[in-house]
């Protein structure tokens, strides 16, 4: 085998439509989460599960020994429980627990656990309700879940363990009282119902907890308890939009480490900025027949900016408002086609597009797969399984490798990412597709994948003056160039 070098070549989005843009803003809570019916789902509960009530004996967190030892030696619980508190959570996630477990396990030994191990119990309660939510979501699609609930409840409010008994499909029934008592509310949008993580339900292990998870439950309550956009449509109030910016953007402040906590409230700090400045669908900040900013907008870019001086947001917003000014507050195609020039500052500013935060949400994106029935996938954890779209006997499977590379595709300063998906569609062998993917403000967009082979060898991947390159090796002579210009794909297959 040669080694030879393919270059994907010249990703320039010459226009970043604003569409586009707007699409992604609401997609960002709401309706992207449909296209998961690619997964096969079953909200079954497991053996293990079902029977991780009866099997004490093995999650029993101190044994008693251990009890005695600490009353043998008189040694302090917090010095010596802590480490046994976490393996005890662990049994259970390795048994097959959910969340409504190990919430049931957390309240048991939250008072024995000091903040640091606290922290720790949360942060694998959140991953696993993350896991949850989508196993759920998907059941609700696959099945008549969602008809039913639609039946039954008329408001999101009335989906309560109160209510639970309307429901007469016990495997329906199961699964909504589980995910009730697993920390989760529902919401409506667009026709479906979400299950959603309850941050407030959350809060009540606030004093057992570390200064900055208290405030990133704070800051995650605020949208859980009334999300701030519905149906393409910001339905809280402008001033209130940013507030809850400006929460976000304290937090950054406050804890600048590189975690999950970060990618999260950064998230939804762009979120709420891009929000704050360009509206939603339904939701303008300007006026559709005249393409004049409305004057409670710029009335409030003002009180945000008295309010917030010297911060981030209030800069940008500056800036936003000498642009404004000097075009008689009318929005033009300048403003609507290049969103990223004020969302780019924040950032920045945060790091909000460093290798690490640009790689951990990798692992959980939608990504383009002609192999899924919907034509795209979601991973979770950067894995990905279910059924073969063209062949139901055989199991799809789909991995994040980990060739990835970080660094800016289109010209815009803010760094997008390119990486290898490899699917595997039953005993066949893998295969090696490049995904090029967008950065666009607070939305990671897979904007294309393209099949590299299957019988080959990366060795490298990085992007370099906004060009892709793969160091790999092929099985046999030729290379061949893939160029993508403007989301348009051109295949050439040079001679040579």
């Amino acid at each position: 085998r040669k080694e030879n070098i393919l270059k994907i070549v010249e990703i320039k989005v010459k226009n970043k439509i604003f569409n586009i843009f707007i699409l992604l803003l609401v997609s960002f809570l709401a309706a992207a989460i449909i296209i998961t019916a690619g997964c096969s789902a079953s909200f079954k509960k497991s053996e293990d599960t079902v029977n991780l009530e009866k099997q004490t004996a093995e999650t029993q967190l101190i044994s008693d020994e251990k009890t005695q030892e600490s009353a043998d030696t008189g040694a302090d619980k917090e010095e010596i429980l802590q480490d046994d508190i976490i393996d005890g959570l662990d049994r259970l996630l390795e048994q097959g627990a959910d969340s409504s477990d190990l919430i049931k396990y957390i309240d048991e030994y939250a008072a024995a656990a000091l903040p640091k191990t606290m922290t720790a119990l949360l942060e694998k309660l959140e991953y696993l309700q993350r896991a949850n939510e989508n196993s759920f979501l998907n059941y609700l699609i696959e099945s008549d879940g969602q008809e039913k609930l639609y039946e039954l409840f008329y408001r999101e409010e009335d989906i309560t363990k109160d209510n639970i008994a309307r429901i007469d499909d016990p495997v329906l029934r199961d699964g909504v009282l589980r995910m009730l008592e697993g920390g989760f509310k529902f919401v409506g949008l667009e026709g479906y119902y979400y299950p959603l993580i309850d941050f407030e339900y959350l809060k009540k292990y606030s004093q057992y907890l570390e200064k900055e998870y208290i405030n990133y439950l704070e800051v995650r309550a605020a949208e859980s308890n009334y999300i701030y956009s519905r149906d393409a449509a910001i339905i809280i109030s402008w001033d209130e939009l940013a507030e809850r910016m400006m929460r976000a953007e304290k937090f950054l402040i406050d804890y600048p480490s590189e975690t999950s906590r970060k990618i999260a409230v950064g998230k939804l700090f762009l979120g709420y900025m891009a929000s704050y400045i360009y509206g939603q669908d339904n939701t303008r900040t300007w006026d559709w027949t005249t393409n004049i900013v409305y004057d409670e907008v710029v009335e409030s870019y003002n009180k945000t900016i008295a309010k917030y001086q010297g911060t981030t947001a209030a800069d940008i917003l500056n800036k936003l408002l000498d642009d404004l000014k000097s075009n008689d507050f009318t929005v033009d195609r300048y403003f609507i086609d290049i969103p990223d020039k004020y969302l780019g500052d924040a950032i920045k500013a945060y790091g909000l597009d460093t290798y690490y935060m640009i790689s951990e949400q990798l692992k959980y994106m939608y990504y383009r797969s002609e192999y899924a029935k919907y034509g795209h996938i979601e991973l979770f954890e950067g894995k990905y399984s279910g059924k073969y779209y063209y062949d139901k006997d055989k199991e799809l499977t789909v991995t994040l490798s980990g060739h990835i590379a970080v660094g800016d595709l289109d010209g815009d300063s803010i760094n997008d990412a390119a990486a290898i998906i490899v699917p595997e569609l039953g005993n066949d062998g893998p295969l090696y597709y490049l995904h090029a993917v967008l950065n666009i403000g607070f939305y990671l967009y897979d904007i294309t994948d393209i099949l590299l082979g299957e019988d080959i060898v990366i060795k490298d991947i990085l992007i370099e003056d906004e060009i892709i390159i793969i160091d790999m090796l092929f099985p046999e002579e030729g290379k061949k160039l893939f160029k993508l210009e403007n989301y348009e794909l051109n295949r050439i297959m040079p001679d040579s």
